[in-house]
């Protein structure tokens, strides 16, 4: 089972010219794990929604892409939060987020983990003081259980104020997770320096050994204490770059899963880890790509491939 722990909103997106021209369910692991639901593979979301049809909405669309929702908890009395997107020029998003932290409950039943389940978490989401216990609690119950975990530092902009502040969260978060994994950008907005190789030398690598750090048309690049691979992105004109990280952690977990990639071994073989892991990016390439290329922030579902053959 492939798991993801995290918040939800709903996406508003406006274009460059300031019109609204989409709006769907969404929130960065959320996201993720609807690519791993229409990639074909078991996942289920672990979060919560809010008391109203935008959260009911929500929840079907979960069930709706093969995603088990067993683990999401309907917040009574509270709203579902909102994301605006305003996309530039370029298909860039900036955005503006409304939402209640402080009407969070997390009153989810925490799965029983198993060796051979995977287990994506990030974000604010996982930093937030007053989440932090039951976060923590949920983390830590995934490393017991023996499964992969794969910690996405999604660090924006908007809270690079909070950034020593919340430091040493991301570093415990850094250091029980088998794979850690920021943006250029995150690394800037945490750690103040877009110079994310002393951040691993200085930081990241005293916590967890593998880091990989995506710089979108740049492609992506894992460094461990053995070296560096670097996978190439695909050369094309984005449309909207929302879920594109998001769609690169699906797709990675999905080659995690599908070669067989197991933690315990990593220590006995960093080389042949590191291997294993450059491998999935190649898929989290591809996935990333596709969402680029539409304006949805997951990739397609069967039945949108399936029309589009036979369109």
């Amino acid at each position: 089972m492939i798991y993801g722990i995290g918040e939800t909103v709903f996406d508003i997106v406006f274009d460059h010219s300031q019109r609204p021209v989409s709006g769907c369910p969404g929130g960065s692991v959320f996201n993720s794990m609807i690519s791993i639901g229409r990639s074909g593979k078991h996942g289920a979301f672990i979060g919560e929604v809010g008391d109203d049809q935008i959260g009911e909405l929500t929840r079907q669309f979960l069930r709706s892409n093969g995603i088990d929702d067993s683990c999401v908890v309907t917040n009574r009395g509270n709203k579902s939060h909102l994301s605006i997107a305003f996309l530039d020029e370029e298909a860039k998003a900036h955005y503006t987020f409304y939402k209640d932290y402080q009407a969070q409950m997390l009153d989810f039943a925490t799965p029983r983990f198993a060796e051979g389940d995977f287990f994506l978490f990030g974000s604010y989401f996982v930093l937030n003081a007053r989440l932090r216990a039951r976060t923590a609690q949920t983390i830590e119950a995934a490393k017991r259980g023996r499964a992969t975990l794969l910690y996405d530092i999604n660090f924006r902009a908007s809270h690079a104020s909070e950034a020593e502040t919340v430091r040493e969260t991301i570093r415990g978060n850094m250091r029980i997770a088998d794979i850690v994994k920021a943006s250029n950008e995150d690394i800037h907005n945490a750690f103040g320096t877009e110079d994310w190789r002393e951040v691993y030398h200085k930081e990241i690598g005293r916590c967890c050994e593998y880091f990989i750090c995506t710089e979108g048309s740049k492609g992506a690049t894992l460094i461990w204490s053995g070296g560096e691979l670097h996978v190439a992105a695909q050369k094309l004109t984005p449309v909207n770059t929302i879920g594109a990280g998001d769609s690169f952690n699906a797709g990675l977990v999905c080659g995690l899963e599908e070669g067989g990639f197991v933690p315990k071994e990593m220590a006995a073989d960093k080389e042949r880890a590191a291997e294993q892991i450059a491998a999935a990016m190649e898929n989290g390439v591809r996935f990333a790509s596709e969402v680029c290329l539409s304006s949805d922030n997951y990739i397609a579902s069967p039945q949108e491939r399936a029309q589009s053959i036979k369109d």
